[in-house]
């Protein structure tokens, strides 16, 4: 093994490439506000753009999944970022709102591959457990993306203009895509994969998707998961508009995304290092309780009229922290579930980010600065998706873990 073999391992470059994925989604937030002057638009139009992106996002999730079942991980992944260059580069260039939308929603569909072939590599290569302990590590790092994003994007904005956000995205894709294509190994075994044929290809398909779609166990968990999910592109949609109008600029925008994603970070690392230590089930009332606490504390702030960024950030700093214990552990119930992982995983990031769209969506409707109402849907959404944990996998946690 030559030492660029060594320092671009597969590992690695699953982590680069979602890292990429993630950045690409959340530099340009810090922007939102100076699109909508720059094109002279609603706010509401050009936080479409963010939703849009989900949009795409999702439908890649769904379409990328199973496609790398029949042609392979490899192959998906590399066609993936040679979209996404190019439709970040069509944002760059965009000189109208509804262009850069449109562009927004192919490079969504790019970059849609990154997490769903993460997922699947590492339940074709590792047994649940490690694999558990590889999402919880792997999160940490994946984390640092949203933290660092913010910070780059305001920088690159408040410094030059938005598009300068889109150029850094174009470099960081052709960087990226030059190690994967020399050092992305093949893990789907020839033995797994379908017949090349269109009409054997949908047959699968459907049946395939059919028996998660009945499966109750898997919704349940991928319910769970999405509702949490929802919850952080929901701040992450209302946010930029909202400390703007506090005063807050693009580059002290980055700082305060950035204490909100450490307590990820943070709760990722204790995960990783402690969490094996104790059972599914307390991880994730553990992980619930800080969610829940801290989202009635924020709500509490906000009907207060207490209109500080930085105690706004603590807050969801904690409610990150207490989802860095229950993302490793529903991914890993999912992925149990499925017999293919490309389909198993599309279908779950696809739910993901579909809820998510639809909140960013509803969302767009409202004031942008109103985080009264943002804390509440938060919090509910956070109550739901615990009592689907409670009175669904609670008691049935062992037989999703003992299934293969």
């Amino acid at each position: 093994m030559t030492p660029l073999q060594k320092i671009f391992s597969l590992p690695t470059l699953l982590v680069l490439s979602v890292f990429v994925s993630e950045v690409a989604l959340g530099l340009y937030t810090p922007a939102l506000p100076y699109i909508a002057q720059y094109f002279n638009v609603s706010n509401d139009l050009a936080q479409m753009t963010l939703s849009i992106a989900l949009v795409g996002f999702g439908l890649g999730s769904l379409t990328h999944g199973p496609i790398s079942d029949v042609l392979g991980r490899r192959f998906v992944l590399l066609g993936a970022f040679i979209i996404f260059i190019l439709a970040t580069f069509a944002c760059a260039s965009s000189y109208s709102i509804y262009g850069l939308i449109i562009s927004r929603f192919f490079q969504g569909y790019g970059i849609g591959a990154a997490p769903i072939i993460a997922l699947a590599v590492i339940r074709e290569v590792y047994p649940p457990q490690t694999a558990n302990r590889l999402m919880s590590l792997t999160g940490g790092v994946i984390a640092l993306a949203p933290a660092i994003a913010p910070s780059i994007g305001g920088f690159l904005t408040q410094s030059y203009d938005w598009r300068a956000c889109f150029y850094v995205l174009v470099w960081f894709g052709v960087m990226l895509l030059i190690p994967l294509w020399f050092y992305m190994p093949e893990t789907l075994k020839r033995s797994e994969e379908a017949p090349l044929t269109l009409n054997g290809f949908f047959k699968d398909l459907l049946s395939d998707t059919k028996a998660l779609a009945l499966n109750s166990h898997f919704l349940t968990v991928v319910t769970i998961s999405s509702l949490m999910v929802a919850c952080i592109w929901m701040y992450i949609g209302i946010a930029p508009f909202a400390f703007q109008m506090m005063g807050v600029t693009p580059l002290e925008f980055g700082f305060y995304y950035a204490i909100t994603v450490s307590g990820y970070i943070l709760g990722s690392f204790v995960n990783t290092c402690w969490g094996y230590r104790f059972s599914f089930q307390t991880l994730l009332v553990f992980g619930f309780s800080v969610i829940i606490g801290f989202s009635f504390v924020l709500l509490l702030l906000d009907a207060c009229y207490i209109q500080s960024p930085l105690l706004i950030s603590l807050c969801v700093a904690a409610h990150s922290f207490g989802l860095a214990f229950i993302f490793p552990i529903t991914n890993t119930l999912a992925m149990k579930v499925g017999t293919k992982g490309g389909l198993t995983a599309s279908i779950l990031n696809g739910m993901e980010i579909f809820i998510s769209s639809v909140a960013v969506f509803s969302i767009s409707v409202e004031d942008s600065s109103n985080f009264v109402y943002i804390s509440l849907i938060r919090l509910l959404t956070c109550v739901v998706a615990f009592a689907i944990y409670k009175f669904w996998i609670a008691n049935r946690m062992k037989t999703l873990l003992q299934k293969d």
